[in-house]
C-alpha cells in the first residue's frame, strides 16, 4: 500500500452533514491501528494534530502516532520528549511522535506483518 492509498483508505474525511449548502468534511479518528503481530499504535491527522498539511482534507504526508505498543527505532527522532531531568530516559510506549513521515509509517506497518484489517475495524468502530 502507498501513502495515498492509506490516505485515501483510513484518513480522508468524510462529509458529515449539509449545513445550507456547505459540506463540512470530518476526519477519520482511528483510536488505533493494529497490525497483524499485535503491533498497535494510535495514528491521527487533521488540523489539530501534528501532520502536514495541518488541515481535515489531507491526504497527508506526516501524521501523528501516539502510544505505540512497543518502541521501534525508526520513530525515536519524532518523540515529542521533554524532561527537566536530563538523565531520564523516554519511555517509547507512552509518547507522541509528531510529524512523522507516512512512508516511515507504512514501513513500520509492514515490518509488523502488515495492518490487521479485523483488529483496526474493532478498534475503529468503523467500516474501513
Amino acid at each position: 500500500m502507498n501513502s495515498l492509498e492509506f490516505n485515501n483508505k483510513y484518513l480522508l474525511g468524510r462529509e458529515i452533514e449539509d449545513l445550507g449548502g456547505y459540506s463540512w468534511l470530518k476526519p477519520h479518528v482511528i483510536p488505533k491501528i493494529v497490525c497483524k503481530d499485535g503491533f498497535s499504535v494510535s495514528l491521527q491527522a487533521s488540523r489539530t494534530h501534528y501532520a502536514c498539511p495541518r488541515n481535515d482534507l489531507g491526504p497527508w504526508y506526516k501524521v501523528e502516532l501516539g502510544f505505540p505498543s512497543e518502541g521501534d527505532t525508526r520513530l525515536n527522532e519524532y518523540m515529542d520528549f521533554y524532561s527537566s531531568d536530563e538523565n531520564e530516559i523516554p519511555d517509547p510506549t507512552a509518547n507522541v511522535y509528531g510529524y512523522v513521515p507516512l512512508d516511515i509509517v507504512l514501513e513500520v506497518f509492514e515490518s509488523h506483518g502488515g495492518i490487521d484489517e479485523d483488529a483496526t475495524k474493532h478498534w475503529s468502530g468503523e467500516d474501513i
